[in-house]
């Protein structure tokens, strides 16, 4: 048994600290108590003047990309080991970084299943993984960029065929780019939309009865409406939704993952903004102010929001994923406590996972996460994790 003693535990759903031991069994919180009472043998680890918080969670990553690129052409050059390697150590990064869960909006020819495997076996380090293994686009430019992360299905039969194979080889959801990106080349926009709700809908309708969960890419307001009255899960993005269509994802409970900072990476990144294509800077630079507001809207409007960085993408780096719960704060106006919301159990409920992740609660997984400062008053200090635990297993601790 272990106990973790003289820390701060953060209570999710009250949005504040209590002076609490944490008592770790088989993986499992058994108890959250002011008194300790090791026995013989406990394993005590003090960590007292910390601030603890649950594993956080990201609910749009790709671990397979590497995000050194500022052109994203450059990503199906790799051959199949280095990106292997490349997800092995973004894995591990992501985890030392405090995120204790992931889910992955699209990998590289199912290389991130492997790693998937190598984690639960204990053979590599890494967070939880649920994966979408290839997302499902039409052919446009963008897509030629990315040859291994992606099923071409237009029709509804294609459509429920590439999502088949995908639930055949692991993946946990499906998800489709239901529009184009910002990031896309020159000859594709955000605006461009590639399925109609009534493609859509019986591809959802087949996950459902699956009971596997939807996400759309969608950037463009058209896009976005679609996959709305198609009935998806959650909006990836998000970009240039209007108040009418985030009434809609309010009503109906579709998450909104916004991704700010993927949004900020082309404007804060010097290196970045020093190599990418001028177009790219040109889009970005009128795409976040936009971004943001939308996001703002969402949230004032009670769109339930789960915490998603896009990590892979050009200057959203593995390992700092943490840093968007400042930029939920900053960029979009959240909370802080709305935010931390986001990023552990609103983003569980996402996941579906909420009865054993995405709190501090007896019976759920000893996935537990310590910051040296108190984040309600700087939410920018979750960027500088110092402790994370995953199923009761200490992979970090600078506190000692």
């Amino acid at each position: 048994m272990k106990w973790l003693v003289g820390g701060q535990v953060y209570d999710v759903i009250e949005g504040l600290f209590r002076e609490q031991s944490v008592c770790v069994r088989d993986g499992v919180i058994e108890d959250l108590t002011p008194a300790v009472a090791p026995g013989p043998g406990d394993d005590v680890v003090n960590l007292r003047g910390a601030y603890l918080l649950p594993g956080l969670i990201d609910c749009h990553v790709h671990l397979t990309l590497n995000p050194d690129a500022s052109d994203p052409s450059v990503y199906g050059g790799r051959d199949e080991e280095r990106i292997f390697a490349d997800t092995r150590a973004a894995a591990r990064a992501t985890l030392l970084g405090g995120i204790t869960t992931v889910r992955d909006c699209g990998g590289w020819d199912y290389l991130e299943m492997r790693v998937r495997e190598q984690v639960r076996s204990g053979e590599a380090l890494g967070p939880r993984m649920v994966l979408a293994g290839k997302l499902i686009w039409v052919q446009t430019p963008g897509a030629v960029d990315y040859p291994g992360m992606f099923e071409i299905a237009r029709q509804p039969d294609e459509l429920r065929a590439a999502a088949t194979r995908q639930l055949e080889r692991g993946a946990d959801f499906i998800k489709v780019m239901a529009t184009g990106m910002t990031l896309s080349p020159q000859g594709e926009t955000a605006h461009d939309n590639f399925y109609t709700a009534d493609e859509l809908r019986p591809l959802v309708e087949f996950a459902h009865e699956k009971e596997v969960k939807v996400a759309c890419h969608a950037e463009g307001l058209d896009g976005i409406r679609a996959v709305v009255a198609a009935g998806v899960d959650s909006v990836e993005h998000g970009t240039h939704a209007d108040e009418n269509v985030l009434k809609i994802m309010a009503d109906h409970g579709v998450f909104l993952v916004p991704t700010c900072m993927a949004m900020a990476a082309y404007l804060d990144e010097a290196e970045l903004r020093a190599t990418a294509p001028d177009y790219l800077i040109e889009r970005f630079t009128a795409a976040k102010p936009l971004h943001s507001k939308a996001v703002n809207n969402a949230y004032r409007l009670d769109v339930p929001i789960a915490m998603g960085t896009d990590a892979g993408a050009p200057g959203v780096f593995h390992g700092r994923n943490a840093e968007e719960v400042g930029r939920m704060v900053h960029d979009a106006g959240m909370s802080v406590e709305d935010a931390l919301m986001a990023t552990t159990l609103g983003a569980a409920r996402l996941l579906g996972c909420d009865q054993s992740v995405g709190s501090l609660e007896p019976g759920k997984h000893a996935d537990i996460v310590a910051v040296s400062e108190n984040p309600l008053k700087s939410p920018t200090v979750v960027d500088k994790v110092s402790f994370v635990m995953k199923a009761g297993d200490v992979v970090r601790n600078d506190l000692e």
